[in-house]
C-alpha cells in the first residue's frame, strides 16, 4: 500500500478522517478485497456536522472495510457499555457514526456467539 506522506503526517497529528481512511484502507487489506476486485474505484470522504461521508454510496466492500476500520481502531472497547461513543470516537480519532453502529452490533447475540466460537482455543501440550 502507498499513501500520501500528507495523510500520515495528518493522522499522526490525529485528524479523524485521514485516521479512519488509513484504518479503512488497510481493512480492505486484511478482507483480501484486492485479491477479487482489481478496478480502482475513485471514491471520496468528507466531513460534515453529522461526521464522515462518502460521494457515493458504499459497496458492500466499502462498507465493510469502513466496518472493519472502526474494529481496527477501537477494538474490544467497543464491547464496554461505559463507553458513550463519542467519547471513544474522539479516542480512537475515527468516524463517529461507525462507532455507533459497531457499538450496537457488538451487543447481538449472534455477533457475541460467533466471537466465542471463534475464540475458542484448543488446549496446548508444550513437550
Amino acid at each position: 500500500m502507498t499513501v500520501d506522506g500528507r495523510l500520515v503526517e495528518s493522522a499522526r497529528l490525529g485528524a479523524k478522517l485521514s485516521n479512519f481512511i488509513l484504518a479503512h484502507e488497510i481493512g480492505h487489506l486484511a478482507l483480501d478485497h484486492h485479491k477479487e476486485n482489481k478496478v480502482v474505484r475513485h471514491f471520496q470522504l468528507f466531513t460534515d456536522a453529522s461526521g464522515m461521508k462518502a460521494n457515493l454510496s458504499p459497496t458492500l466492500e466499502e462498507l465493510e472495510a469502513n466496518y472493519a476500520a472502526v474494529f481496527f481502531q477501537c477494538g474490544v472497547t467497543l464491547l464496554e457499555s461505559k463507553w458513550e461513543p463519542e467519547r471513544l470516537a474522539d479516542r480512537a480519532k475515527t468516524d463517529l457514526y461507525y462507532v455507533k453502529l459497531a457499538q450496537r452490533i457488538v451487543q447481538l447475540d449472534v455477533f457475541k456467539n460467533e466471537l466465542a466460537r471463534i475464540s475458542k482455543r484448543s488446549e496446548r501440550v508444550i513437550l
